[in-house]
This record gives C-alpha cells, sequence and structure tokens, in this order.
C-alpha cells in the first residue's frame, strides 16, 4: 500500500480504487457504513440547528429573538384502531390478576420522574412529539399495579378493588393508538392525570427537560421543536407559552454540501 493510499475514516482500512473514485470516505463494510450515515445526520442536525432559530424567527415577526434551545423529536405517525372486545377482557384479566396477586411494578425499572408541569410549553412539545414515550404503555399495561388501584379505592371508603377494576376498564377508549398503550389517543391520554400511574405523568424526555430548563429560566421563553427523520425535517415548531406555531424549515437543510462529502452513506 502506497504512504498516500486513502483509508476509511472509520477501520483505517486502505479504500479500493472504485470507493476513491466515488469519494467516500469509508470502505463498504456494514459498521463503517453505519459510521459513515450516522456522521452524515450529525453534520445535517448540527447545521440545521445552526440556522434553523432564525429562519423560524423570519417566518414569525411577532418574535423579539430567534427561539431557543432546538430540541429534536423522533418521528411517529399514530394509527388509531377500534379497541376490541378481546383487548378489553384481557385488559380485565390483567387487572383482576393486578388484585389477586398484589402485583406492584418494581420502580427501580423506570426512569426516574423528572417531569414539571409549571410551564405550558411541555404540554405543547408532548403535543408536538404525539406521545411516541406514551408506545411504552402497551407492554406495560399502563403501567397500572396495586399502588394506582389503591390510591383510586381510597378516595371513598365504600370503593373496593373490584369497583377499581371497572373503573379503569370504564376509562378505556373507543379506539386506540395502535400497538401503543390501550388509553392513548390521538388527543392523548384518555385517563385524567390524576389516575395515571406515577411514570406516565413524571417521566420527561431529553427534548422535555431542555423545555423545561428554558421555561425555568424564562417563562415567556420560545423553543424550537424538530423532528427528524432520515435526515430530513418532517415537521417544525416554535413552541411558546401560549401557542404553538408550525414553521417550515425545508429550505435549510444543507444536503448538497454534506451529500458531497457522504454521497453513498
Amino acid at each position: 500500500m502506497s504512504p498516500t493510499t486513502p483509508v476509511c475514516r472509520s477501520c483505517r482500512a486502505p479504500l479500493d480504487p472504485l470507493t476513491q473514485r466515488r469519494g467516500v470516505g469509508y470502505c463498504d463494510a456494514a459498521a463503517c457504513r453505519h459510521k459513515a450515515a450516522d456522521a452524515r445526520t450529525s453534520l445535517i442536525r448540527k447545521a440545521l440547528a445552526a440556522a434553523a432559530p432564525a429562519a423560524a424567527a423570519a417566518q414569525l415577526p411577532h418574535l423579539s429573538k430567534p427561539p431557543a434551545p432546538v430540541v429534536w423529536l423522533k418521528r411517529w405517525e399514530p394509527e388509531i384502531v377500534e379497541t376490541t372486545r378481546e383487548e378489553r377482557d384481557a385488559h380485565r384479566a390483567y387487572l383482576e390478576a393486578v388484585v389477586a396477586e398484589n402485583r406492584t411494578i418494581d420502580r427501580g425499572r423506570l426512569s426516574p420522574s423528572t417531569a414539571d408541569d409549571r410551564h405550558p410549553q411541555g404540554a405543547r412539545l408532548c403535543g408536538q412529539c404525539r406521545g411516541r414515550c406514551c408506545e411504552h404503555g402497551g407492554d406495560w399495561r399502563a403501567f397500572l399495579d396495586i399502588t394506582v388501584l389503591e390510591r383510586w379505592r381510597a378516595e371513598a371508603p365504600e370503593r373496593t378493588f373490584q369497583d377499581a377494576v371497572e373503573a379503569y376498564l370504564a376509562m378505556l377508549p373507543a379506539a386506540h393508538v395502535d400497538g401503543a398503550c390501550l388509553y392513548q389517543t390521538t388527543a392523548g391520554c384518555a385517563m385524567p392525570r390524576e389516575r395515571r400511574a406515577e411514570i406516565c405523568n413524571g417521566f420527561a424526555c431529553d427534548a422535555l427537560e431542555a423545555v423545561q430548563k428554558a421555561a425555568a429560566s424564562d417563562p415567556a421563553a420560545a423553543v424550537l421543536a424538530i423532528t427528524f427523520d432520515r435526515d430530513r425535517v418532517d415537521r417544525a415548531a416554535v413552541i411558546e407559552r401560549g401557542a404553538t406555531h408550525p414553521v417550515d424549515l425545508e429550505a435549510q437543510l444543507p444536503q448538497r454540501r454534506i451529500t458531497a462529502q457522504f454521497p453513498d452513506s
């Protein structure tokens, strides 16, 4: 190998003549192509984060300054399906087993509660996200256990655990998000906040924590939420205390320049 032969940026293996002619800095190994794709995405996001706030502010003249911070959301397109009799029966069987076996979810397996409900920007961010994190409620049966049912039962002395089972069955919506929690709808959770498990109200993703921090420092803070998928902007919005404003950031994607660096990644 010549001392000047280009090598893969990842594994350092020499690049074959065809790869060199294509102008790709990575070899064809799957792991190296994956790293190339990650590097491309990172560059696109960095460039977009630098240009997007000013572009968003230009579309919203009432803003006194560009929104900050920029937070990233994953694409989530919920599909609504009818809540079937089989699903209702399975959920009843689960709740009755919770009562019979005094089941308690191991909180050590769940994320700590970091959500802060004092800032409306946070709720608006969740609406922009469309509740992707609620997908986990499907496998966990809405995180309902004896602790949640006991909390409901203890509100009135005449209530029984069987009453609690019936109450939570009655809260099931006629339709729910496919593959997610049975209580999740496109309008949010079918359960009132006070009826949900603690994790449902207390979980905050990285984006929500960033928005909460900004709003805690400045209650009037405006933030930019970008739903990013496959190196494209799926949707974006400036979120303020009292409103959510969709913005168009397609023109801010630096695709040509970055594609030239990663033509085949």
